[in-house]
């Protein structure tokens, strides 16, 4: 079962009008798409790392690692891996490292989902995007 935000209730992919605010908001498409690689490229060593302390049972490390994929998903509108996260962070403060664990598995194949829709869907131009 789902914790944390809107527990039970599995978000979307990416909420591209999130995408099209933070443009709004920084006046800067190209920084946004330049953020927006640059999560993709990190996804990878970011999920290893949440793996690698929830199995060392490192909860200073997995809460550092999840926090920040927590933050800079929400940024993108990636509100299903936020959520992920927000359940991984729960655990964590429960000291549930198998509830933790379980939701790093889905952290695992969601990344996948989610490199896969943010790269194809990704528009060339947000600032046309409504908000």
């Amino acid at each position: 079962m789902l914790e944390g935000t809107d527990a039970g209730v599995a978000q979307p992919v990416v909420e591209w009008t999130s995408v099209a605010r933070l443009c709004e908001e920084t006046q800067n498409d190209d920084a946004v798409q330049r953020f927006m690689s640059t999560f993709l490229a990190l996804l990878p060593g970011r999920v290893s790392r949440i793996l690698l302390a929830l199995r060392k049972q490192d909860s200073a490390v997995a809460m550092d690692a999840v926090l920040s994929l927590k933050i800079t998903s929400a940024m993108i509108g990636a509100l299903r891996m936020e959520q992920l996260c927000c359940c991984i962070e729960t655990a964590l403060a429960r000291g549930d490292y198998a509830a933790a664990e379980g939701a790093g598995a889905g952290i695992v194949g969601h990344s996948t989902v989610l490199a896969l829709a943010l790269d194809a869907r990704r528009p060339s131009r947000f600032s046309n995007m409504p908000v």
